[in-house]
C-alpha cells in the first residue's frame, strides 16, 4: 500500500513538473507587458511586435524574427519630372520615369548567425486603381530583386548580426498624377541637401501631402513589401499605408504617430529637388549612403 502511494506522488511530482514544459509551447512569447512598459504583444510572427502610445493607439513595429525594418523611404525615380526624353537625357524611355518611385528600406540584422536576403516582392494594394507597379530600377548592385537569380552581387545582402544595409527594392510603382501636388507654391521651401536623401523643415507639409494621398488613391491604398530569405522562404512581411507618412522627427520612436512608415518628407524634398532644377542623381547618392 505505502508502495503505491510514493508511485501514485512521484506520478504526480512528475506531471507537475513537465505541465510548465508544455505551456511554454504557446507560440506567444513572454514579455514585460506590465502597466509600465510599450510591449503589449509579441509573438514570432511577421511584423509582431506592437507599442502602445499615450493615446492607446497602436503602431507595428516592422519586425520579424531576424530582420527588422528601420526605415522605409519612397523616393522619385532620377528625372521623375520629365514627360518625354530631351537631348541632355540618357534614358532611351525616359518617359517612362514620369511620376514613378522606387522604395528604399533600411534593415538591420537582429539574429545571432548571418542572414541572406535572396529576393523581394512589391504588391499595391490600390482600392481607386489608380496607380500599380511601374518600371524597375535597372539591376543596380543594392537591388533586390524578385527572383532570386536576377539580383546582381548576391553577397550585399549577406547580414552578419547587427548590421544595418540599405537596400533597393527590384520593382518601382507609379503614383499617376502626384505632381498635381507640387502646383501649390513651395517657393520659401528650403531644402536640407545634408541628409540622404534630402529633407526640409516645414513638416506641416508631411501632413498636407498625406491628406492629397488620401484624396487622390484612397485612405487604404497601400504597399505590402515581402522579403525572402534562402528559397523564397518569408523574413519578413509588411504592409505600408500610403497616405500615413511620417517625417525624420517620427523615425524610429515607437510612441510617436505613424512612426515606422514612409518618411514623406525626403520625396518630397526630392521632388522639389528635381522640378527645381537639380540633376544630381538620388541613386547615386543613396548608394554612396549604403558604403
Amino acid at each position: 500500500m505505502q508502495k503505491n502511494t510514493k508511485q501514485h506522488l512521484c506520478a504526480g511530482l512528475i506531471t507537475l513538473l513537465l505541465s510548465p514544459l508544455s505551456m511554454g509551447a504557446n507560440p506567444l512569447v513572454q514579455t514585460n507587458a506590465g502597466n509600465r512598459s510599450v510591449i503589449v504583444q509579441e509573438n514570432h510572427a511577421p511584423v509582431s511586435v506592437h507599442y502602445q502610445s499615450t493615446t492607446k493607439n497602436y503602431y507595428p513595429e516592422r519586425l520579424g524574427k531576424k530582420i527588422v525594418i528601420r526605415k522605409m523611404y519612397i523616393v522619385p525615380f532620377d528625372r521623375f519630372s520629365v514627360h518625354g526624353c530631351s537631348p541632355d537625357v540618357l534614358f532611351k524611355n525616359c518617359g517612362d520615369f514620369y511620376e514613378a518611385v522606387q522604395v528604399y528600406l533600411e534593415v538591420q540584422s537582429i539574429w545571432p548567425e548571418p542572414v541572406l536576403l535572396t529576393a523581394a516582392r512589391l504588391d499595391v494594394i490600390a482600392p481607386k486603381h489608380n496607380f500599380d507597379l511601374g518600371p524597375k530600377p535597372g539591376g543596380g548592385r543594392h537591388s533586390l530583386s524578385e527572383m532570386i537569380t536576377a539580383t546582381s552581387n548576391p553577397e550585399d545582402f549577406l547580414l552578419q548580426p547587427g548590421t544595418v544595409k540599405l537596400i533597393n527594392l527590384g520593382r518601382g510603382l507609379r503614383l499617376n498624377g502626384v505632381l498635381a501636388f507640387f502646383d501649390e507654391q513651395f517657393s520659401d521651401v528650403e531644402i536640407l541637401t545634408a541628409t540622404t536623401p534630402y529633407a526640409f523643415y516645414d513638416l506641416t507639409i508631411v501632413d498636407n501631402f498625406n491628406r492629397f494621398l488620401r484624396r487622390t488613391y484612397g485612405a487604404k491604398a497601400a504597399l505590402k513589401i515581402s522579403l525572402y530569405e534562402k528559397g523564397y522562404q518569408p523574413i519578413l512581411i509588411t504592409v505600408a499605408n500610403l497616405s500615413e507618412g511620417t517625417d525624420f522627427f517620427g523615425r524610429g520612436d515607437p510612441t510617436k504617430r505613424n512612426g515606422y512608415n514612409f518618411l514623406h518628407d525626403h520625396f518630397v524634398a526630392e521632388v522639389l529637388y528635381q522640378l527645381r532644377g537639380g540633376t544630381d542623381s538620388l541613386t547615386s547618392r543613396m548608394f554612396q549612403k549604403n558604403k
